[in-house]
């Protein structure tokens, strides 16, 4: 009988677990971001290109050399910028695989028109809080709450320095968060019917309908 009452009230818990998302829309600084087009910096040497989605937000990059020269970037001399504080790109690792030890390069050589990807932090981990937002909203509660630059409670960058053609610069892509809504999982998701050479799916994919490279998210649960 223990066991019985055990099991259900563990149905019950389970059953009562419901999961919601946080979503971030992001826009770039444009006085950070000269030639910024969307989350894109582009140079006469280097194109820097940005997806933030993910749970966390990836604030990963893409940099594709332009040139017909090497692109060499300086982990050691770059950053990622959270608040005002700042994270080392380049942090003296040593890997170990099947083949040995492989000490982590601080420069990275990116050869004539190829690209590289570089990624190490997310953006944030914990969920805003905020008298305007609903932590467990259902889909008649939600609201969005937006921010202009000097109110926005997540500000970041990365500070890239490269070289090429024995020239050095440093770059700093700079973005803040403009906007958070919270959602339940109903309304964070939708199903729809997929094609695939002409030929309609029988069944529905499941999709994030917020999905867009301005934009990351965190989950999180009742």
């Amino acid at each position: 009988m223990k066991k019985l009452i055990y099991l259900f009230l563990t149905l019950l818990m389970t059953s009562c677990a419901t999961t919601f998302y946080q979503v971030y829309n992001v826009k770039p600084n444009q006085e950070k971001n000269t030639k910024t087009d969307n989350l894109f910096f582009e140079d006469e040497n280097c194109k820097i290109t940005y997806d933030l989605w993910a749970n966390g937000g990836n604030i990963g990059f893409d940099i594709y050399n332009k040139t017909d020269e090497n692109v060499y970037v300086y982990l050691n001399e770059s950053n990622f910028i959270l608040n005002g504080f700042a994270y080392d790109y380049y942090k003296n690792r040593t890997f170990t695989t099947t083949e040995g030890t492989i000490k982590e390069d601080s420069i990275i050589r990116i050869p004539a028109k190829t690209t590289k990807r570089i990624s190490e932090y997310s953006i944030n981990s914990t969920r805003i809080t905020d008298c305007d937002l609903k932590k467990y909203p259902s889909r008649k509660t939600i609201k969005t709450k937006s921010y202009t630059i000097e109110q926005s409670p997540i500000i970041f960058s990365n500070i890239i320095t490269y070289e090429t053609k024995g020239e050095k610069m440093t770059v700093q892509n700079e973005f803040y968060v403009s906007e958070i809504a919270n959602y339940p999982a109903t309304e964070f998701f939708e199903y729809k019917y997929t094609e695939y050479c002409g030929k309609k799916s029988k069944s529905k994919t499941k999709f994030n309908k917020f999905y867009n490279t301005d934009k990351f998210y965190i989950k999180y649960s009742k």
